[in-house]
C-alpha cells in the first residue's frame, strides 16, 4: 500500500524500460522508503503516454494532490528514459 502522507518528497531513485515489451519500472525514494512501481509506454503518431498498473495510478493520484501536473512529469521523464536522452538520476518529483 502506498502512503497516505508524504514529508519530505519523492524521487524517482532508478528506472528500467524494456523495449520489447514497453515495460518501464520505477524505483521511487518517498519519505526515505524505496517503493517499486510499473507501467506500460504507449503511444501512436504524435502522442506519448504512460499506462499505469493499478498501484502506479494509486500514487500517481496521491502525488496529484500535491502537484497537478505530476502526470505529465512523469510521462515526459518517462519518454525521454525511453529514447536514450540523457536522464540524471535520481530525479526529484515533489519537494516538500
Amino acid at each position: 500500500m502506498i502512503m497516505p502522507f508524504i514529508r519530505s518528497g519523492v524521487v524517482i531513485k532508478s528506472i528500467c524500460y524494456f523495449g520489447d515489451s514497453c515495460e518501464i519500472v520505477f524505483l521511487f525514494l518517498v519519505d526515505g522508503v524505496e517503493r517499486e512501481l510499473v507501467g506500460k509506454l504507449r503511444g501512436g503518431p504524435g502522442i506519448e503516454g504512460v499506462e499505469y498498473s493499478d498501484e502506479l495510478e494509486e500514487f500517481v493520484m496521491l502525488l496529484m494532490k500535491l502537484d497537478q501536473k505530476i502526470s505529465k512529469k512523469l510521462c515526459a521523464i518517462s519518454w525521454a528514459y525511453a529514447c536514450g536522452e540523457n536522464v540524471k538520476l535520481p530525479v526529484s518529483l515533489i519537494s516538500l
